[in-house]
Formats: structure tokens, C-alpha cells, sequence
């Protein structure tokens, strides 16, 4: 429990600065489709990310590239706080595009 109060602030951050770049395709919203993926990714006590990779896709590849392509873009990221003491993270998040509620991100590590 301690550990995820210590990263619950941070992982805020980082899923604040994806939902600034990240949306729902004009076209896979427009035909009405929805999914949900799971990525990984790296991010280095800096930073920085390091690696990016699909784990589980929609089966729609509009909507695997845009999640891709947010975390991307929303990079670099927040260095570290002094709390977290490693160098670096790996999580795992899961996008979800459903036209009625929005885009939801959870990420987990």
C-alpha cells in the first residue's frame, strides 16, 4: 500500500501529459468503433522513454496506433521524484475507446 502512494502521484502526471496528445480517431469514432489495448512502456529516471511495445491489441490497428503514437508524443516525461527510488519504471496501461464515456487510460506497473 505505501508503494502505490508513492507512485500514485506520479503515474497522475504521466497519464495527464498522454491524455493532452492522445485521441479517439476521426474515422474509427465516426464508424463507430471501439477496443482496448494494453501497451508497455519504459520510462528512465530522467524522463525519458525507453521503449514503447503493444502487448494485447484491439484488433483494430487505427486504434493501436493512436494509443502508440500518444505515448510517443507525450514524451519526455516528469523525471522521478525523490519517493521512487529506481531508475527506471516499467508500465503497463490499458486504453479503452468507447465513444460513450471517452478515453480511458489506467496504467499499472
Amino acid at each position: 500500500y505505501t508503494r502505490e502512494i508513492r507512485y500514485a502521484s506520479y503515474f497522475a502526471r504521466i497519464k495527464r501529459q498522454i491524455e493532452l496528445v492522445w485521441n479517439y480517431p476521426n474515422e474509427a469514432e465516426r464508424r463507430g468503433i471501439v477496443g482496448q489495448l494494453t501497451l508497455r512502456f519504459q520510462i528512465s529516471r530522467d524522463g525519458n522513454l525507453m521503449n514503447v511495445r503493444l502487448i494485447n491489441g484491439s484488433g483494430y490497428n487505427i486504434l493501436d496506433e493512436a494509443a502508440l503514437q500518444a505515448v510517443k508524443s507525450a514524451a519526455p516525461y516528469y523525471p522521478f521524484p525523490v519517493t521512487i527510488d529506481r531508475e527506471h519504471l516499467l508500465i503497463l496501461a490499458n486504453f479503452i475507446y468507447n465513444p460513450r464515456s471517452g478515453i480511458q487510460y489506467r496504467p499499472r506497473h
